[in-house]
């Protein structure tokens, strides 16, 4: 068996293994690209109580704060001196919600 051109085919492989070893970082980071392709994703499931809340805000964001006819309509009877306040029910009501206070 005949070996010819030793040197030629060492130099080859020496450049070769050169050109390996001067580019780790490309192929740590192509690697890592890879990793990151592979990475599993996280499930997140939702309450039915969180669904609920969701639906709510929603709701909340599409209502007016402030219902102005019923304001203009306050607005006017006051300047006009035909709001009264019904004491009793007044006083029905601010015991009621103390009660729902007390109780929550």
């Amino acid at each position: 068996m005949k070996i010819s051109d030793i040197h030629q085919k060492s130099n080859v492989l020496q450049n070769v293994g050169q050109a390996n070893s001067t580019h780790p970082a490309e192929k740590n980071q192509k690697s890592g690209e890879k990793d990151a392709k592979t990475v599993s994703r996280d499930r997140v499931e939702f309450s039915a109580r969180s669904r609920e809340m969701q639906k709510i805000y929603e709701v909340l964001q599409t209502t007016p704060e402030v219902r102005t006819e019923k304001i203009s309509d306050l607005k006017k009877r006051i300047e006009d001196g035909q709001y009264r306040v019904d004491s009793e029910i007044l006083a029905e009501k601010i015991v009621k919600e103390s009660i729902l206070d007390l109780i929550e």
